[in-house]
């Protein structure tokens, strides 16, 4: 059995396209749908003001339409915290191999998931961090950074895991296999909720604190010589410019 898992809240807007992307390898699709957010009070504190915050997607009308999907199977599950919560997934759902994706990581070829596994079979666990992380569209990118796209694992067991999907201890190896991440080319609706939320759970997961201007000044009214792109507020400068994408 070849399984892959998505958690999803929001990203509905590329979770089709990802999930087309891995159906030629996987024999089950397995989407953990959330619907509540890890932040749950109505509004936030946004630029001077108590903002209500409203999820663009229809969450029901987004299950209905993976139920009806072949060879796609959906579990509603609420989760609290990011903090542990690949680990949960992965070991109520373990199979020979897990593929765990984030419904804004798209492979741009089948090949890649073969290679995976064969990789995977050697060294049990391998994430990939050759993401292209592309900038509100596929004409600019963010620069190469070391981040965790999809993990493999090989028959995974009481698997531990943080905020993110890689396994603790650490995977054994890494691939050069390419992901697209669109997670920065969403609706301006949906990139505004996601922003949102992120305000609104960052400290109490103590995650870093994102810049509360980010959307307006640096997403929203982005120009290519916008500089400081990335959310941090601390860390603004860690992502200097978006660049073109050939």
């Amino acid at each position: 059995m070849k399984r892959v898992i998505y958690r999803v809240h929001y990203g509905f807007e590329y979770l089709y396209k990802s999930i087309d992307s891995v159906s030629a390898w996987a024999d089950e699709t397995l989407v953990v749908v959330s619907r509540n957010p890890w932040y749950t009070e109505p509004t936030v504190m946004y630029l001077g003001k108590q903002t209500e915050i409203v999820n663009p997607e229809d969450i029901d009308a987004n299950i209905a339409r993976l139920e009806s999907m072949p060879d796609v199977r959906v579990v509603v599950e609420e989760f609290a915290s990011p903090n542990g919560q690949w680990g949960s997934m992965v070991n109520k759902h373990t199979a020979e191999y897990v593929l765990t994706m984030e419904p804004d990581m798209v492979f741009p070829n089948h090949e890649s998931l073969q290679v995976l596994e064969e990789q995977t079979k050697q060294s049990n666990a391998v994430g990939c961090y050759n993401q292209i992380e592309f900038w509100k569209n596929t004409e600019w990118r963010i620069p190469q950074r070391n981040r965790l796209g999809p993990v493999m694992l090989k028959s995974p067991v009481n698997v531990q895991t943080k905020f993110n999907n890689e396994p603790l201890p650490k995977a054994n190896a890494t691939s050069n296999e390419l992901v697209h991440n669109y997670g920065f080319c969403f609706s301006p609706e949906l990139m505004l909720y996601k922003h949102l939320l992120s305000i609104g759970f960052s400290r109490s997961i103590r995650d870093s604190i994102p810049a509360e201007n980010w959307y307006k000044d640096k997403w929203l009214n982005w120009t290519p010589d916008t500089t400081n792109l990335e959310i941090s507020a601390k860390h603004a400068h860690l992502v200097h410019k978006a660049i073109p994408h050939k």
